[in-house]
């Protein structure tokens, strides 16, 4: 599941089998530079900047006939995918630490996470998914 560097045991309230670490933060407004935990926004006033870092998946489900899968993530906003993850071959253990950053005007649309199995010449295997309220998130603060 989608769940924090702090928080280990939000894998359960995500019902996934198995982990993929994101990391969001999330702020509004412009920020100064200074700490790792900063915003610079370029969106107008009244946007949102999410700043993600998909860092690694643990133990993965097996999809292919190899015993392994060919991992990536896809993360959509109000139904259209705004960022997708390189894919990972061969490997139930995958480390992304892939950064981005996300403008957004309506946080009431959740984000969702999903995990697929790339699969060349087929459609993609589904693997697991997780969502993240945005409302619940504190400005410039990692969660």
């Amino acid at each position: 599941g989608a769940y924090s560097h702090k928080d280990r045991s939000t894998l359960d309230k995500y019902k996934w089998k198995n982990a993929v670490l994101v990391s969001p933060m999330f702020c509004k407004g412009i920020s100064t530079a200074g700490t790792s935990n900063t915003c610079l926004m370029s969106g107008g006033p009244g946007m949102f900047q999410l700043d993600i870092t998909l860092k690694s998946g643990q133990n993965l489900a097996i999809r292919d006939r190899g015993g392994t899968s060919d991992p990536y993530v896809k993360f959509k906003l109000g139904g259209k995918e705004v960022f997708r993850s390189k894919t990972i071959h061969k490997n139930l253990n995958p480390l992304w630490d892939e950064k981005v950053s996300l403008f957004i005007e309506n946080l009431r649309d959740p984000l969702y996470i999903k995990v697929f199995d790339y699969d060349f010449g087929l459609q993609d295997d589904f693997m697991g998914s997780a969502y993240l309220d945005l409302t619940s998130l504190e400005l410039k603060r990692t969660t």
